[in-house]
């Protein structure tokens, strides 16, 4: 998949809303390539989540952004309020040149990013 601007991006659901419960899911040889323009979250197995539940899931999504793309996640690219539980990400992120966060997690309490250490930007 291969995509310019996007909102919500991912294999499984672009968004998953309030209440949406995403089980037993796996996705494989699966890839996501965000080129061109801008793209707000894409995860591997869901783009935005917000008062969701994802459970039991194993992605093994590429995810490439070039620049200016924001929040980028092995399971999920944006998640608000919404519970991921005993998921697994055995893919790949490369971040190209531009702002982008992966694999992050926003502290309200610091005002800051969190980035992994393990995490390669080129």
């Amino acid at each position: 998949m291969s995509t310019g601007a996007a909102g919500g991006l991912g294999p499984i659901a672009g968004m998953a809303g309030e209440g949406c419960v995403i089980r037993n899911c796996k996705t494989k040889d699966f890839a996501i390539t965000i080129d061109k323009y801008l793209a707000y979250n894409a995860g591997g197995i869901v783009g935005q989540a917000e008062k969701a539940c994802i459970e039991s899931c194993v992605s093994d999504t590429a995810l490439s952004a070039g620049a200016f793309s924001l929040n980028l996640g092995g399971i999920v690219g944006r998640a608000e309020a919404t519970k991921v539980i005993n998921c697994v990400y055995q893919g790949t992120i490369t971040l190209g040149n531009g702002f982008a966060c992966a694999g992050s997690r926003w502290h309200r309490r610091q005002r800051l990013w969190r980035i992994p250490a393990f995490l390669q930007y080129q």
